[in-house]
């Protein structure tokens, strides 16, 4: 459960310290040293955005190829691709960070409380408005490609953002731990790898070896927690990345985001999508 303090954070802009490639960062390089070899084995680049908020305590935040001290009201805005921790440095003081994990279909809202070098998943919230995910990347693509100016790409983005937090802040469910039984589980997984990765080299084999199950109950589970075929998934996450980019990238950078071998292969699946459609 979200304390008042926490909720202040979240909801007072000018509370919000950003660091983002978006804007340069107010924030200046810490001196974290000590935490170097550590960092060479917690790092991580991923395909999907993700959006951080410190709520209390302070922590060492890597972004790109720095360090930065953040403290209660820190935004990390991290764009595909960015360097960035994959786990927490291991510390004393207690740390509450709220991630916005953005899927093309869902954006995971977790709430992670740092203790004693030990992570507890306060409560998981999952935003499911289509429209609105794709509107977020739309703003942020336009940011990121100079279309539209830095101050108003992030006025933008973190105005879209509130209505996630909004969302989180009136559900009923915010204080309980979504569970999974292991083939949602399982589904969750596969269906997060391929949204981040846009189906790049995610074929069923690899798939189910990442979920730990054989091939055949693996395509089952799929179908019936997906409601769909892992290809009809990938085709789905695909044309919504394509219509999110259509209009800020060239064909040629659509079809390398997309994973296809060339422009023709990408142009050949987008007409057999179009004839699909109609």
């Amino acid at each position: 459960m979200l304390t008042k303090e926490q909720i202040a954070l979240l909801v007072d802009r000018q509370k919000k310290t950003l660091i983002s490639s978006l804007l340069p960062i107010s924030v200046r390089e810490g001196d974290f040293s000590e935490e170097t070899e550590w960092r060479s084995a917690h790092t991580q680049i991923h395909y999907r955005r993700e959006v951080m908020y410190l709520l209390s305590g302070n922590h060492s935040v890597r972004f790109k190829e720095s360090v930065y001290p953040a403290s209660p009201g820190t935004v990390l805005l991290l764009n595909s691709r960015e360097k960035h921790d994959a786990a927490y440095f291991p510390q004393p003081e207690e740390s509450t960070h709220l991630w916005l994990i953005i899927r093309p279909n869902c954006i995971n809202c977790q709430c992670d409380k740092f203790v004693d070098g030990k992570l507890k998943i306060m409560f998981r919230h999952f935003y499911r408005n289509r429209e609105h995910i794709a509107e977020i990347n739309r703003v942020w693509d336009a940011g990121a490609r100079g279309i539209l100016s830095p101050a108003t790409a992030v006025f933008a983005l973190l105005a879209h953002l509130d209505l996630v937090i909004f969302d989180i802040l009136r559900s009923e469910d915010k204080q309980k731990l979504h569970s999974f039984d292991h083939g949602i589980e399982a589904v969750e997984k596969a269906k997060s790898y391929l949204e981040s990765t846009n189906g790049k080299n995610c074929s069923i084999a690899f798939l189910a070896e990442l979920t730990g199950f054989s091939v055949m109950h693996f395509q089952r589970l799929f179908k019936k927690h997906a409601g769909m075929t892992v290809g009809a998934y990938t085709d789905q996450i695909r044309l919504q990345r394509c219509d999110e980019l259509k209009n800020v990238c060239l064909q040629k950078e659509i079809a390398e985001e997309l994973g296809f071998s060339s422009v023709a292969s990408f142009c050949n699946w987008r007409k057999k999508m179009e004839r699909r459609r109609k």
